[in-house]
């Protein structure tokens, strides 16, 4: 039986994505756009490079639509913050509904096999465990695809972290991989 407790661990972080999305949209369309495509994207972190290239131009194309971006003024720190948010938001929900998110078809067989194996490894590799914080920070802060804060939130729950240092390792990861994204873009690389 779902109880209020169990709908609103399913409405506040949508609650709280949509309010972000909302201002982003009235305050800043240049971030409600960067942090929806960085969410709807297979490309992930990549997905930020168009936006980060714009300069002067007024148009970009993504995905094969023609954007036009004057008056979006984004910076390389849009760029962090709207990454670190998503991931965050992501993890969040997560966290509170992998329990759930198990039950979806496809999806949960594969969470399920996933957390089966990844138990079954942590109980013959015991010493893999004092590896696993640092681990899923330098996972997540690859710039490669599917290193985001599901699959990190995923082997952190696997692991069995607490919330609270799921959701640090999340954000120090996204924060490291958001600025191996936006260091070339700036000219340090």
């Amino acid at each position: 039986m779902i109880g209020t407790r169990d709908i609103t661990k399913i409405i506040l972080p949508l609650a709280v994505a949509s309010l972000l999305l909302t201002f982003c949209w009235y305050a800043q369309k240049g971030m409600f756009l960067l942090m929806l495509i960085y969410f709807l994207t297979p490309l992930g972190r990549f997905s930020m490079y168009p936006f980060l290239a714009v300069g002067e131009q007024t148009t970009i194309n993504v995905f094969g639509t023609a954007i036009d971006t004057t008056g979006f003024s984004l910076s390389i720190g849009h760029v962090i913050i709207a990454i670190i948010m998503v991931d965050v938001l992501c993890s969040w929900f997560l966290i509170w509904n992998f329990d759930y998110a198990k039950s979806i078809p496809g999806i949960g067989k594969l969470f399920e096999k996933s957390e089966t194996r990844g138990r079954a490894a942590l109980e013959k590799h015991l010493w893999i465990r004092s590896f696993a914080y640092s681990g899923i920070v330098l996972f997540m802060m690859q710039p490669l695809y599917g290193t985001d804060a599901i699959i990190g939130t995923i082997i952190a729950k696997i692991c069995g972290f607490n919330p609270i240092i799921t959701l640090v390792c999340v954000i120090l990861g996204s924060l490291l991989g958001a600025l191996i994204v936006a260091i070339p873009m700036i000219g340090f690389w």
